[in-house]
């Protein structure tokens, strides 16, 4: 994450895959069938100024997540209108109001109605997960710490099918500040 003149930027760098090493720059998080770019801007995606008027908002209940109590929500879009963005259930700190934990709907992912199709014709049903864990926490922003991405089907033979897992442990972050100063 790098902050320049005004603009955040989100980078990544994949190290390894399927057990394999790997060295890919800007790569995008992903599973077989549906992905998620920039985890890090979820909480803005939903909370922000400009994005709550796109969504309502039910109060869900309270819960514990972290170790800090949460009130959980569950945001839709309003109205019939289509929006070109991720719903779900966020688990918001009651203390300071920060996301913690953001559930999407699987209805909200890219590529859900594809996938939906393909599993009708073998008369399953996808079961799609996509959370995004914010346990990071450096002055009083938090940043990702885990995200799951998990591809499951279910049907009349079956009960479950595991068919993918992707597990994103968010670990070293270097937290610095360049400054300048011009005589």
């Amino acid at each position: 994450m790098i902050k320049k003149d005004g603009g955040v930027e989100e980078r990544r760098t994949l190290l390894e895959e399927d057990g394999e090493k790997k060295l890919a720059k800007d790569a995008p998080l992903k599973t077989k069938l549906f992905y998620s770019l920039k985890s890090v801007y979820g909480p803005v995606g939903f909370l922000s100024k400009e994005s709550q008027s796109l969504y309502s908002f039910e109060l869900q209940g309270e819960d514990k997540f972290l170790g800090r109590e949460a009130h959980v929500l569950k945001s839709r879009p309003k109205g019939t209108v289509k929006i070109d963005r991720n719903y779900g259930t966020i688990w918001v700190d009651k203390e300071n109001s920060s996301v913690l934990k953001i559930e999407m709907d699987q209805e909200s992912l890219e590529g859900y109605e594809s996938l939906k199709a393909r599993a009708e014709k073998r008369k399953t049903r996808p079961v799609l997960a996509a959370i995004h864990e914010y346990g990071i926490e450096k002055n009083g922003i938090r940043f990702p710490s885990r995200t799951v991405f998990e591809e499951s089907y279910v049907g009349p033979w079956i009960p479950k099918y595991l068919n993918s897992q992707v597990i994103i442990e968010y670990k070293n972050y270097r937290f610095f500040t360049v400054e300048v100063k011009i005589d």
